[in-house]
C-alpha cells in the first residue's frame, strides 16, 4: 500500500534541513520493513511571509504492507523532532508539520501553495483526507508545505536534485568542496544545471548556512543526477559525506508562474540604491509594480 508522507518547516537558524530530516525518517521507515519508492522536493511560493531557508517541503513515497507500524514510527519520530528543536534552538520559529495521505485525491493543495499565500483557515477542510497529520503545538505553518508536497502529482514538468549531507561532527564548519567540481560538472555532466551563478561566477552547489547539506546538484534526469553526485563525492578535495539521495523536484518546472500577462509601462524604469530596478506598469488586473533585482543580470539591465 503506498503512503505519501509530507514534511515541512524543520530547519532553524542554527542549522537543520528538511531534506536531512526526511532522510532520518526514511531510514527509520526502511528499518521497519517498508520501501522508499521516491523522494520529492517541492519548492513553495517564493513570497510566503513565513518561508523556510530553502522554501522547500519534502514528500516520501512509501510502499508498506503494515500501515499501523509506519504510523507508529512516524509518530515517535515527530515527537523526537519536537524535543530536539527545544534543545538546539529554544527561540526557533520552526513549526514542523507532517501529513500522511494513503491516496492523492487532488493536487489542489500543491497548486495553491506554489502560486499563492495559503491561510491557516484553508487547511481545515484539506486535512479531512489525511490518514494522519501532526504539527508543532505553537503553530500549523508546516502543514501547508507538508500537504503541498504530499499532494504533488509530478507528470511531465519536473527535474531532479542529488543532495549529499555532511557528517554531523562537521556541521557548522567550512565545507570542503573543491572549485574543480564545477569544472567537472560543466565538462562531463551537461544535463546538470544551475551549478554556477552566471552573473558572478560563484558556485551554487554548496549552501553557506550551518545546515547539514554538503552540496546539491540539479539535473534534468535521474541518471544524470546520480552520475554527477557519485563523481563529485569521489573527487579529490571533497569532504566525505554521511549519506546522499536523489529527489524529484518542481524546480525549473514553471509551476510557480500563473501564465503570460500583457502590461503597459506607464513610467520610466527607476534604478534604486544597490542596483535594483522597478518599473510602474498597468495591466488588465490593475496597476502592477515590477521589481527586478540586481542579481537578475541581463534581465536587470534590460
Amino acid at each position: 500500500m503506498p503512503l505519501f508522507i509530507g514534511i515541512d518547516d524543520t530547519d532553524h537558524p542554527n542549522g537543520g534541513c528538511t531534506t536531512w530530516t526526511s532522510q532520518i525518517l526514511a531510514q527509520l521507515i526502511e528499518a521497519a520493513g517498508a520501501d522508499i519508492l521516491e523522494r520529492r522536493l517541492v519548492r513553495l511560493w517564493p513570497f510566503a511571509p513565513r518561508r523556510t531557508r530553502g522554501n522547500g517541503a519534502v514528500c516520501l513515497v512509501v510502499d508498506t504492507d503494515n500501515t499501523l507500524t509506519i504510523l507508529e514510527v512516524v509518530n515517535n519520530w515527530f515527537n523526537s523532532l519536537l524535543e530536539e528543536l527545544k534543545k538546539v534552538d529554544s527561540s526557533s520559529h520552526a513549526r514542523p508539520g507532517l501529513v500522511i495521505l494513503k491516496e492523492q485525491y487532488s493536487d489542489d493543495a500543491y497548486w495553491e501553495a506554489v502560486r499563492h499565500e495559503v491561510a491557516h483557515s484553508n487547511l481545515v477542510e484539506n486535512m479531512s483526507n489525511c490518514l494522519l497529520y501532526l504539527h508543532h503545538p505553537e503553530g500549523k505553518d508546516g502543514l501547508i508545505g507538508a500537504l503541498a508536497a504530499a499532494s504533488w502529482m509530478p507528470k511531465e514538468s519536473f527535474t531532479w536534485e542529488a543532495i549529499a549531507w555532511r557528517i554531523e561532527s562537521r556541521w557548522g564548519s567550512p565545507r570542503k568542496v573543491s572549485s574543480t567540481c564545477l569544472e567537472l560538472l560543466e565538462e562531463f555532466h551537461p544535463d546538470t544545471f544551475m551549478n554556477r551563478d552566471p552573473t558572478r561566477g560563484h558556485g551554487m552547489i554548496s549552501p553557506r548556512s550551518p545546515c547539514p547539506v554538503l552540496f546539491g546538484i540539479r539535473a534534468r534526469t535521474e541518471q544524470s543526477a546520480l552520475a554527477a553526485i557519485e563523481e563529485i563525492l569521489s573527487s579529490r578535495g571533497v569532504e566525505s559525506a554521511e549519506d546522499y539521495a536523489i529527489f524529484k523536484t518542481n524546480q525549473c518546472s514553471d509551476d510557480h508562474l500563473l501564465g503570460p500577462l500583457k502590461i503597459t509601462t506607464i513610467m520610466p524604469p527607476r534604478v534604486h540604491r544597490g542596483g535594483h530596478v522597478t518599473v510602474a506598469t498597468t495591466s488588465e488586473k490593475g496597476p502592477l509594480l515590477i521589481r527586478c533585482f540586481k542579481e537578475g543580470g541581463d534581465l536587470n539591465n534590460a
